[in-house]
């Protein structure tokens, strides 16, 4: 008789999973979420250079170039608006090289921002005597202690363009390009 109330209670048990098993493989019941959600972009969110009251360093600061008998500096930018600004460089044989550093602010008062430069050559006919274009965001304004990671909200950082001049050697001793300098940013992550 134990044996048998025995076998009747595991059956019972067997029987109950098996059927709870067989319920959950074959059910198909659908999930609905309801409701809404709303994005807002967040208007505390601006970077832009500081074109109101910063002097774009250049380097070398003092170099010349004579192009036609005119004097024009190895490098000079501007600044064209909020997010755009413009470089120009003279290069020949003592000066290979010229640079501009660009500030850029971080007007949030809580979001830090991830900046992301461009540098596009504007045409002229010196293009092809120009080497690769380098950008470095520093976080002095003398362009030398590098920036690692991102702004901090109500901080600035600097943007060195650097523009070398290339390996082929152009027909007159004195090369020259303008470039544009753009700036985009989004929220940093961390």
């Amino acid at each position: 008789m134990k044996k048998k109330r025995t076998f009747t209670v595991m059956a019972i048990i067997i029987a109950v999973l098996v059927l709870g098993i067989g319920y959950a493989a074959i059910a198909d019941i659908p999930l609905s979420i309801t409701g809404s959600a709303n994005i807002v972009a967040d208007s505390d969110f601006s970077v832009e250079f500081d074109n109101s009251n910063h002097t774009i360093l250049v380097d070398p600061s003092s170099g010349t170039v004579t192009l036609n008998s005119v004097p024009h500096p190895v490098a000079a930018g501007a600044y064209t608006d909020t997010t755009h600004a413009t470089m120009t460089v003279y290069l020949d044989k003592d000066h290979t090289s010229g640079s501009a550093c660009y500030k850029i602010d971080n007007k949030s008062t809580t979001l830090r921002a991830t900046i992301t430069p461009t540098v596009t050559q504007i045409s002229s006919p010196d293009n092809a005597y120009f080497g690769t274009i380098t950008t470095a965001l520093y976080s002095d304004s003398a362009c030398s202690t590098a920036l690692s990671g991102s702004v901090a909200a109500g901080s600035s950082a600097y943007l060195k363009v650097t523009v070398p001049k290339g390996t082929s050697e152009p027909a007159q001793d004195v090369t020259n390009a303008s470039f544009s300098v753009a700036i985009t940013a989004s929220p940093a992550t961390s």
